[in-house]
């Protein structure tokens, strides 16, 4: 299940993300169970991108470091959701997050980030207020999975009796 921070607001890309500096974003999740977090980045087609981004994700409501993980620029494709994953955070509804970048290896101007500037209620280092464009990876229920387990048995048992079936006609 995915689900993102923009509420059918517009996004925009190009918020340029400079050497030596550190984004941050508050969010609330906005589904039950969280294994991961995606953020929609450019890096307008440079190859041989050098450098790295650490991703810092904390859950706010016991101050616990999720994700903490230096990412190489030429492991994110141009224009696509970089997702970060994570052990399966579960009943985490409306939990707050915050989600860290620090860009203190790589050259300038050779990574932006996606965003919205409407009804924007986090703010951003850089003062201009603009909020990133998240994507939640999850569950939404978790009983999905318990549905799909017992489908899954219900076939193979009437797999094992069709073969039985077959067997016995067989002798």
């Amino acid at each position: 299940y995915y689900s993102d921070n923009m509420n059918g607001r517009q996004i925009f890309p190009d918020v340029i993300m400079e050497n030596k500096k550190m984004y941050a974003q508050e969010f609330k999740c906005n589904i039950n169970n969280l294994n991961g977090v995606g953020i929609k980045f450019s890096t307008y087609n440079i190859e041989n991108k050098n450098g790295k981004i650490k991703i810092v994700l904390t859950d706010l409501n016991n101050n616990n470091v999720i994700f903490n993980k230096k990412v190489n620029l030429n492991n994110i494709i141009d224009n696509d959701i970089y997702y970060i994953s994570f052990k399966e955070q579960k009943g985490v509804l409306n939990n707050t997050y915050k989600l860290e970048l620090y860009c203190d290896e790589f050259e300038d101007n050779s990574l932006t980030y996606w965003y919205s500037n409407e009804n924007v209620n986090y703010n951003l280092n850089d003062s201009e207020n603009k909020e990133m464009y998240l994507i939640y990876k999850g569950y939404k229920n978790s009983y999905n999975i318990i549905w799909y387990i017992l489908i899954l048995q219900l076939f193979l048992y009437c797999y094992k009796i069709c073969k039985e079936n077959e067997n016995e006609k067989e002798s």
